[in-house]
């Protein structure tokens, strides 16, 4: 049967205010009108065929997300990442084509390279510049004295402070972590490599960030209950999302998860586990090679001294 289509480019509000295409890390969920409630609807990744997207969505590189439902309706999308404002938009999907109408071909090849075009007029010279004034030694910089134009000096640069946000740890995967991890029931399951972050401080809280585009279904029928969470030095874990899934409707184990703040690491290195867990039998999938819509990121900060 013909399916519902939608696609736009996500774009986020910046901490300056100006308006920019969702970076990476950024997360888009689908739930019904005005609600918390995560749409129940399959959602598919393309026109046709049985493969199904996660909910939430992790939108590609250019920004874009595009997905297809059994049938035209309206819902929300909420758009979030850490550190942007997160944005929610009502939208309605396409209207499912009549029957018999024609797929869309693939783009035609890209025509050849036009001819170089001829050589500009040389501009007229430029007034000679104020320069750079003698003197300064070794690391020294040039600093402004006053708000006067071209009143400089060479200075040597205080050290920096030690204080402030640092960001510890940015993994993205480039390859497909995995097409169909087993999970056993009541078990949680590593997914994807053990990460290390370095601490510096032990009275600095450390933010943990995941956008993790995967899906996760059971092998047999049943409506698992499936989350996700970090380990972290293979001892403490904390849990991140949660959802349940079906044999026919797979969905995402860290979907709705928020930064995990923990306290108390002394200075030093730590590691860090992503795991996920199936009160069922399950299969677990995370290919951010093979489609562009998935994703495998952490990101660990250390806020403040």
């Amino acid at each position: 049967m013909p399916r519902a289509q939608f696609r736009d480019v996500v774009v986020m509000r910046g901490t300056s205010g100006v308006l920019m295409v969702a970076p990476p890390g950024t997360s888009v969920a689908l739930y019904d009108v005005g609600t918390s409630n995560p749409i129940a609807e399959a959602i598919y990744a393309a026109e046709g065929g049985s493969q199904m997207l996660p909910n939430p969505l992790y939108p590609s590189v250019d920004g874009s997300i595009e997905f297809w439902l059994a049938e035209e309706r309206e819902l929300d999308l909420v758009a979030s990442c850490p550190g942007l404002t997160t944005v929610r938009a009502t939208v309605t999907t396409d209207g499912i084509s009549p029957a018999g109408a024609g797929v869309v071909g693939p783009p035609g090849a890209q025509g050849p390279q036009g001819p170089v075009g001829p050589q500009g007029p040389s501009g007229s010279p430029g007034v000679t510049g104020q320069g750079v004034p003698a003197g300064g030694t070794v690391s020294q910089v040039l600093t402004k004295n006053t708000a006067t134009d071209y009143d400089t000096a060479w200075a040597t640069p205080t050290a920096p402070s030690t204080g402030g946000d640092k960001l510890l740890l940015n993994y993205s995967a480039s390859a497909d972590v995995g097409a169909s991890i087993a999970m056993a029931a009541n078990t949680w399951t590593n997914i994807g490599p053990q990460l290390s972050f370095t601490t510096d401080s032990a009275t600095a809280t450390v933010e943990i960030a995941l956008s993790i585009g995967a899906w996760c279904g059971p092998t047999a029928a049943g409506t698992p209950v499936i989350g996700g969470g970090v380990l972290i030095d293979g001892t403490t874990r904390y849990n991140w999302g949660g959802s349940t899934a079906t044999s026919s409707a797979y969905n995402s184990p860290f979907a709705g998860g928020g930064p995990i703040a923990v306290t108390g690491l002394s200075v030093g290195t730590h590691t860090l586990q992503v795991q996920a867990r199936s009160s069922q039998a399950s299969v677990l999938g995370c290919q951010p090679a093979t489609y562009p819509q998935s994703s495998f990121i952490v990101r660990v900060w250390q806020r403040g001294a």
